[in-house]
């Protein structure tokens, strides 16, 4: 992202003309910056914007941009070189107590302490230190008398100067910021009937102030998992409300696309709202999804009334309009927020005169999230559109409907205007729902975190892509003690207590006693009991074959449920509700419609793990793995090198290879990679958007090419056999029919 350039009101007037007149270049003379240096979005052109940028901790005085005119002179005109000034703090603000040190302005670093007088105690932090971000840490101390009101003392925020001193009920505080302040959030604060203050504590903020992607990615983060929670679990209604598809949740996105958004932002906010998508997706809701793109006209990208609302046809409408490069047929030389506005407002009306026989409008709830800089040079104020929007989903009364409605805007863009769109989110308490991104915000790691996994427990095929130690959380070491040869598998957790793995693991004279199981950083958990799968019989086909892995599967019971948490959780299983909502097609599937949606092509990219040493730790880890399963027409030919393999005496690869396998290996421009000893049992699985389905589970190959290597490449004749789940439901279904939700045949 590119330096966050936050301007005022009057620049509005600025970019209207600005694409208006004869070109005429601006000179650079005198434009350097004391401290540090600038950048051209256009040379010397008209519509170009010359940006300086500063040192870390520090930003650009008085102007943090300057904007080339048709005229030829730079706006705004100073006759004095710009500085880069070190990063400052609004000044803290305490009633009935003390702060030191006591100053006039206060800079990155410096720190504070707060002290009641007599009679007070002190609610907040005490110790607050400046921040790059141009914010204080941690919350707003305030003085609280031992005799309390009927609301609490809301504090006067850093900045910002109060009215109002009495706190019982349908009282009224008012706030304002300092001058070079602006405010997000309430200037005007009720005391309600519930004991708290309405709207959000107001903040104070700089032209140089940001939101980290910390705070952003925890702020937005649980608002958008409360709502989506509180619509997974049904407490209000006492239905599963996720397995509806037209379901209760809308969420609008809007992207400006206009000349002031460059292309690095616009694909960055793009990439954004798709790990936006994937990350919803994760829960077991399937929202309705509307998106546009504007400048000055509007273009849906994804209409809400698409019959196929799927994640995956969302994110496939997203790509294929970037790929397209749609975004330049967009009529952009100005831009209408207001029509942006009146677009989404215009669906939301049609949502709630179309009849629905499982779902009233009164039900449903809206997200709205914008991103956009602010800039608006044509179609009038758009408060007048969010105006309407409210009134139509309030329904006339808003503290009961309060809950309906969020609207989200994240100020992108080299140039920024808060103060045009910081009043046009909706205000609720504790709440933040305008947030300014900083010059280094990673948007796409910001909002990789805003749904953390560690929230999603007990869905099945969870898991967080950014954290390597907690990547295959149902990922399972398996060791068994003998007197002769120890024995190590993998496996995977399906359920709290319940384990899959590979049936020649074990030996018929086994005991439960002789296994430990190593799950996350739970080690050495004791077994009740372990169960093959009654077809199994390795020595079924001697002399032939030697060894004979048909139905090669097996379930370990743990004799006590293990407890869900960031590195344990459990991997779907196929056939069953839980992948139904897994794939996002809630319960429209029956087992056979999951194979032939998981097995839809004639090869399909598969994942397994190997449990090696990390080179950099010389720890022990889980490493990903890819292999490719040749099916349908191309099965045939997979399955022949199966003859190949040591003690095998017969041509008839089928023989061998049953229908019960999937076949992967062979050389190829892929260079998939091939199964190891060690890796048995281990899950062999496809990633679907963000949940993990378990296909298969590694059993056997044709050839040894680990000796010299610990991640071998498939060779011409080299492949690997992994059991088929889909073959092995009856199995599962018997074991597992009182842990998992099966699907009906």
């Amino acid at each position: 992202m590119g330096c966050r350039v936050h301007f005022s009101w009057f620049a509005v007037m600025v970019f209207s003309h600005f694409y208006i007149g004869v070109s005429s270049e601006c000179s650079l003379e005198k434009m350097d910056i004391l401290g540090g240096h600038y950048t051209l979005s256009k040379g010397q052109d008209k519509g170009s914007t010359l940006i300086y940028h500063c040192p870390e901790n520090h930003y650009a005085y008085p102007d943090v941009a300057r904007l080339c005119q048709a005229s030829g002179k730079w706006s705004p005109a100073r006759t004095t070189p710009p500085k880069c000034k070190v990063i400052e703090c609004p000044r803290p603000m305490l009633e009935s107590g003390i702060f030191t040190p006591s100053q006039n302005t206060y800079l990155w670093n410096n720190v504070t302490t707060s002290e009641c007088y007599s009679g007070y105690t002190l609610r907040g932090s005490s110790r607050r230190v400046c921040q790059s971000s141009g914010k204080w840490s941690g919350s707003t101390p305030v003085c609280v008398s031992s005799s309390e009101d009927y609301c609490p003392n809301p504090g006067i925020p850093a900045g910002a100067a109060r009215s109002g001193n009495s706190f019982g009920i349908d009282d009224k505080v008012t706030y304002s910021c300092g001058s070079r302040l602006y405010m997000i959030g309430s200037n005007e604060r009720t005391c309600l009937e519930n004991h708290q203050w309405s709207g959000a504590e107001p903040k104070c903020y700089f032209p140089h102030t940001y939101d980290t992607p910390l705070e952003i990615a925890k702020a937005f983060g649980s608002y958008i998992s409360e709502t989506l929670n509180e619509l997974d679990d049904g407490t209000k209604t006492g239905r599963k409300i996720s397995l509806d598809d037209q379901g209760l949740l809308n969420i609008f996105i809007a992207m400006d696309v206009s000349q002031s958004i460059d292309e690095t932002d616009f694909l960055s906010a793009t990439n954004a709202v798709k790990l936006l998508i994937k990350k919803i997706s994760s829960f077991e809701v399937t929202p309705k999804y509307h998106i546009v793109f504007f400048a000055s006209e509007v273009m849906t990208v994804v209409d809400i009334a698409e019959p196929d609302g799927s994640t995956i046809n969302v994110l496939r409408q997203i790509d294929e309009f970037v790929e397209k490069k749609n975004r330049d047929l967009i009529e952009n030389q100005g831009t209408d927020l207001n029509l942006a506005f009146k677009t989404i407002g215009e669906q939301i009306n049609i949502l709630a005169i179309r009849k629905n026989d499982k779902w009233n409008f009164e039900d449903q709830k809206h997200v709205i999230i914008m991103f956009t800089d602010g800039l608006f040079n044509m179609g009038g104020d758009p408060k007048t559109q969010v105006d309407i929007i409210k009134e139509k989903v309030y329904m006339g009364n808003q503290k009961a409907r309060d809950s309906h409605l969020d609207i989200y805007i994240f100020a992108v863009g080299d140039i920024i205007f808060p103060r045009n769109i910081k009043d046009l989110v909706t205000v609720k308490p504790n709440e933040q729902h305008f947030f300014m991104l900083g010059e280094k915000t990673n948007l796409n790691k910001t909002f990789d975190q805003i749904i953390d996994s560690d929230n999603l427990l007990q869905l099945c095929g969870v898991y967080n892509q950014t954290k390597d130690e907690t990547r295959y959380p149902w990922a399972v070491n398996i060791h068994v003690t003998r007197h002769d040869k120890a024995q190590s598998c993998l496996g995977s957790l399906v359920s709290g207590k319940f384990i899959l793995t590979a049936a020649h693991c074990f030996r018929f004279d086994d005991q439960a006693d002789d296994i430990k199981v190593d799950i996350g950083t739970s080690k050495g958990l004791k077994v009740e009991k372990f169960t093959l799968h009654e077809k199994y019989n390795i020595s079924a086909k001697v002399p032939i074959i030697k060894e004979f892995y048909d139905y090669d599967v097996a379930l370990i019971e743990l004799k006590m449920e293990v407890r869900y948490s960031t590195d344990i959780r459990s991997i779907c299983v196929p056939c069953t509700e839980e992948t139904n909502r897994a794939l996002g097609k809630q319960l429209h599937l029956n087992c056979k419609d999951q194979e032939q949606l998981l097995f839809s092509k004639d090869f399909e990219e598969v994942s397994f793990v190997s449990f090696i040493e990390s080179k950099e730790t010389s720890k022990y880890k889980f490493e990903e793995k890819t292999a490719y399963a040749l099916l349908h027409d191309l099965r045939d030919n997979c399955i022949k090198p199966a003859t190949k393999a040591k003690d095998v005496n017969t041509d008839d690869p089928k023989e061998v290879v049953t229908d019960n396998f999937l076949c992967t290996g062979g050389y190829s421009a892929r260079q998939e990679d091939i199964a190891c000893k060690g890796d048995s049992g281990g899950a062999v699985f496809k990633e679907y958007v963000y949940r993990v389905i378990q296909v298969a589970l590694v059993s056997w190959g044709n050839k040894d090419l680990c000796y010299d290597t610990k991640r071998p490449k498939a060779r011409g004749d080299s492949r690997d056999f992994h059991i088929n789940l889909f073959r092995m439901i009856p199995f599962l279904k018997e074991h597992l029919g009182s842990e998992l939700n099966f699907l009906k045949e």
